[in-house]
């Protein structure tokens, strides 16, 4: 299969930058395979796993803290924005477990909308970390 060029980005760095054959990721209108010369496509991309699948066929997981996505047809290219990447391997379960325990802690307490939904988002990105570590 053709490959296409994927540059993941964060507020630090540039996390990544490889040619690949599919990217997964997920977004508020669904779940999306992207594929090289895909049409122009921006997209947010949801607190969730996203796969990627390299030219030597080999599958990696990350787990990303939201963020959105651009394909450019012409250059035959992603790029992710992502506010937060981590792969399996870089996962700390530990501050994971407690990232979970103390949103669902705070959670339970008298909040504002805007507290309640940082918090919630917090819970998600934990239990997206704790998933994507316990995925065989």
């Amino acid at each position: 299969m053709e490959s296409f060029n994927l540059k993941i980005v964060t507020p630090e760095k540039v996390y990544a930058e490889q040619e690949i054959i599919v990217l997964v990721f997920k977004s508020s209108n669904g779940e999306f395979s992207l594929y090289a010369h895909h049409t122009d496509m921006i997209s947010d991309v949801k607190i969730s796993i996203i796969s990627i699948i390299d030219k030597d066929n080999h599958l990696d997981e990350y787990a990303v803290g939201g963020g959105v996505l651009y394909f450019n047809h012409d250059s035959n290219e992603v790029k992710l924005v992502v506010n937060s990447i981590e792969s399996k391997d870089e996962i700390d379960e530990q501050r994971a477990l407690e990232a979970k325990v103390n949103a669902e802690k705070l959670m339970n307490g008298k909040l504002e909308r805007r507290q309640y939904i940082e918090i919630e988002r917090a819970l998600q990105r934990a239990i997206n970390r704790l998933t994507l570590k316990h995925r065989k």
